[in-house]
């Protein structure tokens, strides 16, 4: 039986492997131990920049974002996710780091979350917040950089 998000990975360009991935569960590693859900690590083929949550604990993250950030950065996005998901906000819409992300309260009570998650592991808690701006670097969509922005105010 398929599951949705089998149908949306498909769409997405397919699942990534080699070196990718295994950077990703790499540096995910100590934040995906410290996160309090279970958790499945995986990279989607596509260019965009974007990383997904799903209640399944399911979490992607897009081939795009992860050549753009740092290790801390991307250990900050799975945190930010595993944020999604401990609260089961994640739901099968866009996450961390994407051109359309959820309403600011979800996104930033997220962030918060990541950030400690990486203080806990001895990580930049900064990681947050350079990966953010990385984003907004990139990002064209007025609707995106304003709601960034936000984000970016009430991070360390």
């Amino acid at each position: 039986m398929q599951r949705p998000s089998d149908r949306w990975i498909d769409r997405n360009g397919g699942l990534a492997s080699g070196p990718d991935v295994d950077r990703l569960r790499r540096a995910a590693a100590p934040i995906v131990a410290a996160g309090g859900v279970p958790v499945r690590l995986s990279v989607v083929a596509t260019p965009a920049l974007g990383a997904w949550s799903w209640p399944d604990g399911s979490i992607f993250v897009s081939r795009g974002l992860l050549h753009i950030v740092t290790d801390a950065e991307l250990a900050a996005i799975v945190g930010h996710e595993i944020g999604h998901l401990s609260t089961q906000t994640g739901a099968t819409r866009q996450g961390a780091l994407s051109e359309t992300s959820g309403d600011l309260a979800t996104e930033s009570a997220a962030d918060e979350f990541a950030v400690r998650l990486l203080d806990r592991n001895h990580l930049p808690k900064t990681a947050m917040r350079t990966a953010l701006q990385k984003l907004l670097s990139l990002s064209d969509a007025t609707e995106s950089r304003d709601g960034l922005d936000a984000r970016l105010a009430k991070l360390p």
